[in-house]
């Protein structure tokens, strides 16, 4: 599969607001004024029959914002993709982040012999092993393995952050409160996005080590022992 990042640069900054006031007086009633700077893309592509389906449906370009993902497996179809966004982002003014936006390839297409660079514009655009799209590591492979990881790091360095307020065991805050804090701040930030990746049994069971040596810790437990149960609300 090909899968491609694209980023706005400055999207608020450079933007054409003429054309965006433009498309929100015309396409709908004034008191629901919202709407996407770039939804006709998506549509554009869908009319096309460009990018990947699940049955029926259409998935071959999500967005948020201004990020927007492009996915097909075959090389001819993101090269038309491709084009179709630097197009419509010349025809809107707006600027595509050449850092910002990536290409990759899963370890199958990697193998096949490609014809043609694969350009955003007239510069080839940046191929790489993995991206990061709205907080997920999008990779050519150990995808999954990538983001458990990453995701533990970020959950551990919000932690460490939030010692000071006393999360910190033996001399902190009582355990409950402790954990209602590690629950509105810490938890969202493990957990954030996993339920769009397939997690093995290790994977779950790395998640849970770092879960329940939490929970020690603001027991005052070592971590060997078992945890003391207790309710939050």
């Amino acid at each position: 599969m090909f899968l491609a990042t694209l980023d706005s640069q400055k999207a608020f900054d450079v933007v054409h607001h003429m054309i965006l006031m433009e498309k929100l007086f015309y396409e709908l009633p004034a008191d629901i004024w919202r709407v996407l700077y770039i939804n006709e893309l998506p549509e554009e592509l869908e009319r096309r029959g460009l990018g990947l389906n699940i049955g029926l449906e259409y998935c071959g370009s999500p967005l948020c914002a201004d990020d927007i993902v492009l996915l097909t497996t075959d090389e001819t179809e993101i090269q038309a993709m491709l084009n179709i966004a630097y197009k419509f982002s010349c025809q809107h003014r707006y600027n595509i982040h050449p850092e910002k936006s990536t290409l990759i390839k899963t370890e199958r297409i990697k193998t096949c012999k490609q014809q043609h660079p694969i350009t955003l514009g007239e510069k080839p655009i940046k191929e790489d092993q993995q991206t990061t799209h709205l907080g997920i590591i999008r990779a050519s492979k150990n995808e999954t393995k990538l983001n458990i990881q990453e995701h533990i790091s970020v959950a551990r360095r919000t932690l460490y952050t939030l010692i000071p307020v006393g999360l910190n065991g033996q001399e902190g805050l009582n355990p409950i409160t402790a954990y209602k804090i590690y629950q509105a701040y810490v938890l969202p930030r493990l957990l954030y996005g996993l339920e769009v990746l397939s997690l093995n049994a290790t994977q779950m069971s790395d998640l849970k080590q770092f879960h329940l040596k939490t929970l020690r810790c603001f027991q005052s437990l070592p971590i060997g022992h078992l945890v003391q149960q207790f309710i939050c609300y």
